[in-house]
């Protein structure tokens, strides 16, 4: 079973935390979108099912996650299928956020991590930390799993 690795100050991992879960309550219940074409009514509702089975399946995992009282503090043991899930989550909320809330930035300048957050609002820049924080997830969670 992998084992994870996150310390984080305790004040930082609490905000974290909180700020996250405002964001998945903001802009998690978006479908993802897909290329399938629904040919009829029964089979739009079967796909669309589907889809929001998956994003709360994922938001979940993403949630334990970072409930979990190891989170920031100690090691953590998941299960390959419980990372994967987590780094989807990861990605799709970075997606998510990335289109609701930091649309106004390029994509170099949120990857590349210059953007001055004294300058932002208090809601973008919450959003921005923790759009970053969840990269630092996926990068460990990926580095982890190769």
């Amino acid at each position: 079973m992998p084992r994870l690795r996150f310390h984080m100050d305790p004040s930082f991992c609490n905000f974290f935390k909180e700020a996250l879960g405002s964001i998945i309550d903001a802009v998690g219940g978006e479908l993802i979108p897909g290329r399938y074409q629904p040919q009829d009514t029964l089979d739009a509702e079967i796909w669309e099912d589907g889809i929001q089975e998956y994003n709360h399946d994922i938001s979940e995992a993403l949630k334990d996650f970072v409930a979990s009282k190891e989170f920031g503090f100690s090691e953590m043991k998941l299960s390959d299928e419980e990372l994967t899930l987590v780094v989807q989550a990861c990605s799709y909320f970075r997606l998510r956020i990335r289109s609701a809330l930091l649309g106004c930035f390029k994509d170099e300048q949120l990857e590349a991590g210059s953007i001055d957050l004294e300058n932002l609002s208090p809601a973008v820049r919450d959003a921005y930390i923790v759009y970053m924080g969840l990269a630092s997830i996926q990068s460990e969670i990926v580095d982890t799993l190769l």
